[in-house]
C-alpha cells in the first residue's frame, strides 16, 4: 500500500452531518474520500430459493448483514466485467451490480434474481452487472451496488475512508468530539 493509503474510516455519518464533517475535517487537514450512502441489508434469496438453504456457513455473506450502497457513477477502481453499469435510461430500477469474487462463489450473473430482506421489508432485484474491484485500496467498497433511488425508503448511513498521520491523531480526535455519532475505524495495523 502507498504510505498516504486510506487508514482510517468514518462509519454511522448521518445525511445531514456529511457537509459539516467534511468542513471540520478539512480545517484540521484531514483530506476524507469519497463519502459513501449505505443501509444494512441480507441476501436471503437466490433465483426464488432461500439463500442459506444453498449454502453452508463457509458463505458467510448469506448468513449476516452486508452493507448495501449505491452511486450514480461507477466508483473509481471498480470495474464492469459483465452486463452494464446502471446509466440512468433503463425502465426497470430494480437492478443490483455486484461484486465478482462473490459473484463467483454464490454462482450468480447478469439476469439472476436476488431477494434482500432488509428491516422487515423484502427487495427482489436483478443483476445488472459484475464488477471487480480492488478491497486493497482501503476505500469503501460494496459487494452490492444500486442504482440511485431503489433505497431510498430505507434509513441510511454514511462511510467515508482517509489517511491519518499520526501527528494529526489529535486532529481527528477533536473532530470526532464533535460529532459523538460518528465511529472512526482505524484499519493502519
Amino acid at each position: 500500500l502507498p504510505a498516504d493509503a486510506p487508514n482510517t474510516f468514518l462509519i454511522n455519518i448521518a445525511k445531514d452531518q456529511i457537509k459539516p464533517l467534511e468542513i471540520a475535517l478539512r480545517g484540521e487537514g484531514l483530506l476524507p474520500r469519497v463519502v459513501y450512502p449505505m443501509v444494512r441489508g441480507r441476501l436471503t434469496g437466490i433465483n426464488g430459493v432461500k439463500a442459506t438453504e444453498m449454502f453452508d456457513t463457509s458463505v458467510s455473506e448469506v448468513y449476516r448483514e452486508l452493507s448495501l450502497g449505491w452511486s450514480e457513477a461507477l466508483p473509481e477502481d471498480n470495474a464492469v466485467v459483465a452486463g452494464k453499469w446502471f446509466d440512468g435510461t433503463d425502465s426497470n430500477t430494480s437492478q443490483v451490480s455486484i461484486e465478482k469474487s462473490l459473484s463467483e462463489r454464490l454462482k450468480v450473473g447478469v439476469g439472476d434474481r436476488l431477494t434482500f430482506t432488509i428491516g422487515n421489508a423484502v427487495l427482489d432485484v436483478s443483476v445488472a452487472s459484475v464488477r471487480s474491484l480492488d478491497w486493497g485500496k482501503m476505500t469503501p467498497n460494496f459487494y452490492f451496488l444500486f442504482p440511485v433511488g431503489i433505497l431510498d425508503r430505507f434509513s441510511a448511513t454514511h462511510i467515508t475512508s482517509f489517511h491519518v498521520a499520526d501527528a494529526q491523531q489529535p486532529s481527528l480526535r477533536r473532530v470526532l468530539r464533535q460529532f459523538p455519532a460518528v465511529t472512526a475505524y482505524p484499519v493502519g495495523e
